[in-house]
C-alpha cells in the first residue's frame, strides 16, 4: 500500500523561523509598500544576481531560506495558500499549499537548488507566481499534494 502524504501545522518554531526570515529578506530587499509582483521581481532579481555572483549578498547563507520565505509569504497572502508542515513516510517538509492540498510548493528546496547548486534550468520564482495566479499547473486532484517547485 502507498504511503500517503498528510500535514501538520507549522510549529512555534516553525513561525518564528518564517518571521524571522522573511524580515531578513524584506529588509534585503528594501520592501517597504511594493505591490506583489515588484516584490516578485525583486526575488527574482536577488536570486539570480547572488547564484551568478553579479550582485553582493547581503543574507549570506540564509539567502535561500530567507528569499524562500518571503516568497510563501506571498503566495499565501496573494493566493490564500497556508504554510504547512507535509508529512511523507519519514519525510517531513516545511511548505504552501492550498486549500485543497491539490499543490505543494517547497520554498526552500526552491531557492537552494536556485541559488546554492546554480541550477539554471529550474523555472525560477517569478515563473511559478505566475503560472499559481493564472492557475497554470499541473492536473491534480484535493489531497495529492502535487509539488510545483521541482
Amino acid at each position: 500500500m502507498a504511503q500517503q502524504t498528510t500535514d501538520l501545522p507549522p510549529s512555534e518554531d516553525d513561525w518564528q523561523a518564517i518571521r524571522g526570515a522573511t524580515e531578513a529578506a524584506s529588509t534585503a530587499l528594501q520592501i517597504t509598500n511594493d505591490n506583489a509582483e515588484t516584490i516578485q521581481e525583486k526575488i527574482q532579481a536577488m536570486a539570480d544576481g547572488v547564484a551568478n555572483g553579479t550582485i553582493d549578498n547581503p543574507l549570506g547563507e540564509d539567502v535561500a531560506v530567507a528569499l524562500g520565505a518571503l516568497w510563501g509569504e506571498q503566495i499565501c497572502a496573494a493566493y490564500r495558500w497556508e504554510w504547512i508542515v507535509p508529512v511523507h513516510g519519514d519525510w517531513r517538509g516545511l511548505g504552501v499549499a492550498d486549500k485543497e492540498r491539490k499543490y505543494l510548493a517547497l520554498p526552500f528546496d526552491l531557492f537552494s537548488r536556485i541559488i546554492d547548486e546554480k541550477d539554471e534550468e529550474t523555472p525560477g520564482p517569478h515563473v511559478r507566481w505566475n503560472a499559481i495566479g493564472a492557475n497554470h499547473l499541473p492536473q491534480s486532484s484535493p489531497g495529492v499534494y502535487t509539488i510545483i517547485t521541482s
